[in-house]
């Protein structure tokens, strides 16, 4: 894993295949959390990341649904179970032999969330 500053008061660790995607994310308003990377024992094949959305509103989606089936057709899923309020979490799962893939499933992934506006 390599350190990655997220802001000046918080440091967290960003996998290197997460970095470019984060950075977008970042460009777009969210703030991304402690993960981001691998989740679980590497055979599963699990990625992840979990971050903030500022607009989060109690028992309000997060997104459209459209933003939500476009990801869904990516292979990813959402959850916002144990976190903190106004977090939001995705994970996807992929073939470990297929590794070069997963810069650009991450990019692909912070293409379709939206900007987060004021």
């Amino acid at each position: 894993m390599s350190k990655f500053m997220l802001d000046s008061s918080e440091e967290s660790y960003v996998e290197p295949q997460v970095v470019e995607a984060v950075k977008v994310l970042q460009g777009k308003g969210y703030r991304v959390g402690s993960l981001a990377g691998s989740a679980g024992s590497p055979e599963e094949g699990k990625q992840a990341i979990v971050f903030e959305y500022p607009k989060a509103q109690p028992g309000k989606n997060f997104f459209e649904a459209g933003v939500l089936e476009r990801l869904r057709s990516l292979g990813v899923r959402e959850y916002s179970g144990g976190q903190h309020v106004g977090t939001i979490g995705f994970e996807f799962n992929f073939d470990p032999k297929d590794a070069p893939s997963l810069a650009r499933k991450w990019m692909e992934i912070a293409e379709v969330l939206p900007e987060v506006g004021p």
